[in-house]
């Protein structure tokens, strides 16, 4: 959630704010954690990889939802 304070948020919808807060934490736990525990067993460093991965990617999502919206706005297929 601390990502959210990257992007502009309050220029997003509330299903846009709650897609990208659900898709950073799947994103996170279904495919950064299995990752850093294929690459260390220190629960610490996975817990640390997992929110890092969630942020970071609640930081992306919203910009390329962004730039999706321009994209198709300018080929007027929304």
């Amino acid at each position: 959630m601390t990502a959210l304070g990257q992007v502009k948020y309050k220029e997003m919808a509330w299903s846009e704010i709650a897609m990208t807060l659900i898709s950073g934490i799947a994103f996170g736990v279904f495919f950064i954690k299995p990752v850093a525990q294929y690459f260390t067993t220190n629960s610490d460093i996975v817990a640390a990889a997992v929110y890092l991965g969630a942020s970071g990617w609640n930081i992306l999502l919203p910009a390329a939802i962004l730039r999706l919206k321009k994209a198709f706005a300018e080929k007027e297929l929304l």
